[in-house]
Formats: structure tokens, sequence, C-alpha cells
């Protein structure tokens, strides 16, 4: 996370700073998923599918910054999220239309969405890629979602999920490009399938 940042954005005392914010906003108490090791393993699958990505600028700095506000009692996460990081942009003199792509690309990690472009596909299939990652890796995440919503009561906890794990189901695909579909569509699938039962 750190290297991306300074790689993006230079290194001076407004970018240190700001990293400094940045990097203490996904180690508040309470994010037991959506913390720095989310970012990393988004950034991760980012090198996999790199080539692909048209704009890999914007995009870089959509993955850093989806998540940089999260709080599970909210539902406007992601639109401060993507306020959070147009104001820094702003601040650093990146082009009005860098900016926009990035604010809409934190915008479509809102759950479920639209995405029209390969980039905004490929962005969402990472935020996703949890969902089709090996049985023990699946079962720690949705402790860990479980955590984050510790405030919730069980039984409303399980309908909510339920109902989320379902309309991804109900999708002919949950990953919406190729490289996804291949590499994690299937066990995907076999993941919600599983928890769905043990609701």
């Amino acid at each position: 996370m750190e290297i991306t940042w300074f790689k993006l954005f230079g290194k001076s005392n407004k970018t240190i700073q700001a990293f400094d914010s940045f990097r203490c906003r996904y180690g508040e108490p309470g994010r037991f998923y959506h913390n720095h090791k989310h970012i990393e393993s988004c950034l991760s699958s980012y090198l996999h599918i790199e080539a692909s990505i048209i704009d890999n600028f914007s995009f870089q700095i959509a993955l850093l910054f989806h998540d940089v506000i999260y709080d599970p009692v909210r539902s406007d996460n992601e639109l401060q999220s993507a306020q959070y990081a147009v104001k820094f942009l702003e601040s650093i003199d990146i082009s009005t239309e860098t900016i926009s792509k990035v604010e809409r690309l934190i915008m479509l990690t809102k759950h479920p969405s639209q995405p029209v472009s390969s980039d905004e596909k490929y962005l969402i299939d990472i935020d996703l890629a949890i969902l089709g990652s090996s049985r023990e890796e699946y079962k720690l995440y949705t402790e860990q979602i479980r955590k984050e919503y510790s405030f919730v009561p069980m039984e409303a906890y399980k309908t909510g999920r339920k109902n989320l794990l379902s309309s991804f189901l109900q999708e002919d695909f949950i990953y919406s490009t190729e490289y996804f579909q291949v590499k994690l569509e299937e066990q995907a699938k076999v993941n919600l399938r599983k928890e769905l039962q043990g609701l």
C-alpha cells in the first residue's frame, strides 16, 4: 500500500502527511476485514491483470481509496470514500478527468452496481475476489464481516446476509471479466451456497 501510494503521488511533505492520515483510516478499531490487508490483497490481484487495464493510474488510486471511509452503521461509505479521495487529489492538482474517473470507480464498489467499461468491471471483480477464495480464507472472511457487524442482532444479520448472497447467486455470473470468471467463479458459487446453507 505504501509503495503504491508513493509511486503514484511521489514523496513530498503533503503526500507523506496525507499517507499517514490515510493509513490511520485503514487501521481504525473495528475494521476486521475492510482494513489495509484488504487493500494489499486488491493491489496484489491488480498485478495479475495490470496489462488489461486501460487507465492504470486512476485504477490504482481507486483501489487505494475505495474503503478509506468505512463505518458499518452507515450506508454512504462509498460516497464518503470518493469524497475523501477527491479532496486529496484536488489538493495535489490531479486532473479533473482523472478525479472524475476515480470518483466513479469508487462509487461502483457499492454492491450491487452496474460496471460498464472494462476497467470498471475489473475493479469490481477485484473487490469481490474474496468470494472465490479457498474455503479457509472464505470462512475467515465471513467471521471478520460478522465482527464488523457485531452490533446487528444475529437473526437480522442472517436475513441481510441471505439477501446479499442470494442476489449474487441470482446473476448468471458473479464476476464480469473472463479472467475472474475462469479463476474464481466456480469456487465463489460453492462458497456462497455453503454459507447460505449454514445461515
